[in-house]
């Protein structure tokens, strides 16, 4: 029966526990998040400054190639068409490839990131979390287990009489609670 006392405290705090478990999930949620967008982000900004560096880095190389190149093609223009060449080329391979050297990298790094598996990094209040879920299984449990058979007629008689007030309370609640929301729709009666 749901009106003792003993029922409404470990209803009471089963309610706490599954507030307090779901706050904790909900903080680990948003640290996760938060790492994981750092390490997306700082993976971005250090691509981007690579890639800026690189592209200096070529062209630079391009040009002390096309100055190199020069003399032995007629000219400054035929080997800086050359080198243009060369680069259209390699663009052209990169283009061909991109799925394997470029997605395919992204693809595993984004994973690594975001579909980690927990038990590689666990939370710093994860025991605390499963002695909540075990407390909470304890007293949910507690709750909706059966009462204990009862072992003479005077604990029979006694039991009876709880499950018929317990079936009677439930008619009155009921019907309370029907005759509340009854009146809802149609305005207050007097």
């Amino acid at each position: 029966m749901f009106s003792t006392e003993k029922n409404v405290n470990t209803l009471a705090n089963l309610l706490r526990k599954v507030k307090t478990y779901g706050e904790m999930k909900m903080e680990n949620a948003e640290r996760n998040t938060v790492e994981k967008l750092t390490n997306i982000m700082t993976g971005i900004i250090m691509g981007g400054i690579v890639m800026f560096v690189v592209m200096i880095v070529v062209l630079c190389l391009s040009a002390s190639v096309a100055f190199a190149l020069a003399p032995h093609v007629g000219g400054l223009v035929k080997a800086t068409l050359l080198v243009g060449l060369f680069h259209t080329i390699a663009l052209c391979i990169l283009w061909a490839n991109r799925k394997n050297w470029i997605a395919a990298p992204i693809s595993k790094a984004l994973s690594i990131i975001l579909l980690r598996e927990k038990a590689l990094q666990p939370a710093p209040d994860a025991e605390k979390l499963r002695k909540l879920e075990e407390s909470i299984a304890a007293d949910y449990a507690a709750l909706t287990n059966p009462p204990t058979p009862a072992s003479n007629n005077l604990e029979r008689a006694i039991n009876a009489a709880s499950r018929a007030w317990t079936l009677a309370d439930g008619i009155i609640f009921g019907y309370k609670l029907y005759k509340k929301f009854s009146r809802k729709g149609r305005g207050r009666r007097r």
